[in-house]
């Protein structure tokens, strides 16, 4: 195992790792926990402690790494399916979906009529709108969509992937019109392994992302994070470089209290089998002038983390033994 670690250091951590999370990886680690597994059941039969710790903690710490890859080797499938999408201005109302090169294509058509009652953009990061909802048997209602906090309605993920202006290039209208692309999104209900949400202060959701702009729809987890505040602290003024990056954020779990943590980069917070990373943040101005201030926290699911940390500890007690004995 000493000759492997030190093997899988020459090549760097992200090629190593890309290695290891490959089946066939994960098939020979399998297998060298399968043999030092019967290697601690002969020192238990023979009344090793020692021996038997060292050799079970080993394996439960290569059966926790194994079984943390199997679950993200089977969660590669994927966990949401794009329907379609409806790109509309201000006022514009729609139910019909498109897909394809430029929304070409005909998608089909929803159980529901969406307007874009007001459309605000802040900047190329941040935009929000106001959509007026019409089913068949119900009275027309609003909802707020924001491009970090999508809307679920009647089984669709609503999401805002993309918004602009543009000029009309007929001169009927002399201001810019705005316009954005919802993307409708049916979700399978499978756990997300891993993925990312940007948050800006007072943002609030459960669904996590993924892709360059975090555009692509992952899945929901068990709970919501609630921003409240993100800042980065300097060491001496304004001009010096960043101590450390925070985001002060509320986990809201149902039938739970809510629990206000403080996630910094080298703290991550743990929270239903998620390890929640304060991942990036940003406080800048775009071209326009507008402030940018947000953070994207990163989440990742390993079922075998446990596992792993109680072979840590079994091994460990081995090593005092043994140190004991040899005293």
């Amino acid at each position: 195992m000493a000759w492997i670690a030190v093997a899988l250091a020459f090549p760097g951590s992200e090629r190593a790792s890309s290695w290891m999370g490959t089946p066939v990886a994960v098939a020979a680690v399998s297998l060298l926990c399968v043999w030092i597994g019967w290697s601690a059941l002969r020192s238990f039969w023979r009344r090793r402690r020692a021996s038997f710790l060292l050799h079970f903690g080993c394996a439960l710490i290569l059966g926790g790494w194994v079984w943390g890859r199997v679950v993200q080797l089977l969660d590669r499938v994927p966990e949401a399916e794009v329907v379609g999408s409806l790109w509309l201005s201000e006022n514009e109302e729609s139910r019909e979906l498109r897909k394809g090169y430029q929304l070409r294509s005909y998608a089909g058509d929803l159980p529901f009529s969406v307007k874009v009652e007001k459309l605000t953009i802040v900047s190329s990061y941040e935009a929000s709108c106001e959509l007026r909802i019409t089913e068949s048997n119900r009275a027309p209602y609003t909802v707020e969509l924001h491009n970090t906090s999508p809307v679920y309605l009647a089984g669709y993920c609503v999401a805002q992937s993309y918004w602009d202006k543009v000029q009309d290039p007929h001169g009927f209208r002399p201001e810019p019109t705005s316009y954005t692309v919802l993307q409708f999104i049916r979700d399978t209900g499978v756990k997300p392994v891993a993925g990312s949400m940007a948050l800006w202060d007072g943002d609030c959701t459960d669904t996590l992302w993924s892709g360059e702009r975090l555009t692509e729809y992952v899945g929901r987890i068990p709970f919501s994070v609630r921003l409240n505040r993100c800042y980065a602290t300097r060491y001496d003024g304004p001009e010096s470089p960043i101590k450390e990056y925070c985001s002060q954020v509320t986990i809201l779990e149902p039938g739970r209290e809510p629990r206000h943590l403080d996630i910094l980069v080298n703290h991550p917070a743990y929270i239903q089998g998620y390890w929640i990373y304060q991942w990036n943040y940003t406080e800048k101005t775009d071209s326009n002038g507008y402030p940018i201030k947000y953070t994207v926290l990163r989440f990742s699911r390993d079922p075998g983390v446990p596992v792993v940390f109680a072979g840590f500890a079994f091994l460990l007690v081995g090593l005092f033994l043994v140190v004991i004995r040899r005293r």
